[in-house]
């Protein structure tokens, strides 16, 4: 479809949930991350692949490393990675910029969203009081 359609972005949800023929979720999930990270660099589309981080890293924190649920390929193979949470005090989304390939990578971007209009306020840098920097 991609290489027919030629679009310039394609979000896959629940990547975890695309079937392959390997016998394991860490096979599935490694030869998914390169098949989608080939496909990307060939035809020039950004792919997002919105996937769950391990329950036991419910808590990021700016500067860790990622913990991909499955396989670290969707890790390795992405170019940038971004790591979404509710902070408790604020009820603000953090969006952490957990890797980048292009640009520094030890940002928390503050979001609070709006639902009754819509809107997304943007506080751009959250400090936090854990960063140690």
């Amino acid at each position: 479809y991609a290489e027919s359609r030629k679009p310039d972005a394609i979000i896959i949800d629940f990547v975890q949930n695309i079937r392959t023929d390997k016998s394991s979720e860490y096979e599935s999930m490694t030869d998914i991350a390169i098949s989608l990270q080939q496909m990307a660099i060939k035809n020039n589309i950004a792919v997002f692949d919105l996937s769950q981080i391990s329950n036991d890293w419910a808590s990021y924190e700016l500067g860790w490393v990622i913990k991909s649920k499955w396989s670290w390929a969707l890790v390795a193979s992405a170019d940038i990675w971004l790591v979404m949470q509710r902070e408790k005090e604020t009820n603000h989304n953090l969006l952490y910029i957990a890797k980048n390939k292009f640009w520094t990578n030890t940002k928390c971007i503050d979001l609070e969203f709006d639902f009754w209009t819509g809107r997304i306020y943007d506080h751009w840098e959250h400090l936090l009081k854990s960063l140690k920097i």
